[in-house]
Formats: structure tokens, C-alpha cells, sequence
């Protein structure tokens, strides 16, 4: 079965999994997905853009800092005027 994403042909394979149906239907509800399969497919694209971000971030860390790096540091050193009364944890 080949299905299209991007713009660019994605092959797929038809397997049988079992899922904890309560976990689906949040996951489901949180991802917006109708279906297991696209539930599935976006969690596991999730999980890569994940390991991508880690493998970025560690890679980043092993490169000592440069100048220009620690002068973009530097450039804004009052992050107070920045403070506001937002909730950024309500929805």
C-alpha cells in the first residue's frame, strides 16, 4: 500500500497491534486524528521529531560556544520588560 505525505510517496505496511483503547481515544482527542492508523503514524512521527531534536541538541552542546554565539547572549541582558501577567498555562 503506498500512501502520500508532503508531497512524497510513503510506503506502508498493514500490521495488527493491540492498544489500550482509552489511551487511543486520548490520544485521538489530543491529536485531533478519526482514525487508529493516523493516530498511530502521528505518534510515531512524534517520537522521531523527538529522537531529531535530542540527537540536534547534543550535537549542539558538543560545539564549544563562539563569540558571536556568547555576544547574542549578551545583547539583551533586562529580560524584565519581557515579565507580563500572562497564564501561559491556561487553555
Amino acid at each position: 500500500m503506498t500512501s502520500f505525505s508532503r508531497g512524497r510517496s510513503v510506503a506502508k505496511s498493514r500490521v495488527t497491534i493491540s492498544v489500550d483503547r482509552d489511551k487511543l481515544a486520548a490520544a485521538q482527542a489530543v491529536i485531533g486524528t478519526s482514525s487508529a492508523s493516523a493516530t498511530v503514524d502521528a505518534a510515531l512521527s512524534e517520537v522521531l521529531r523527538r529522537a531529531q531534536l535530542r540527537h540536534d541538541i547534543e550535537a549542539y552542546r558538543r560545539l564549544p560556544p563562539t563569540e558571536d554565539g556568547m555576544g547574542l547572549s549578551r545583547a539583551h541582558a533586562n529580560w524584565g520588560d519581557l515579565a507580563d501577567e500572562t497564564d501561559w498555562d491556561t487553555e
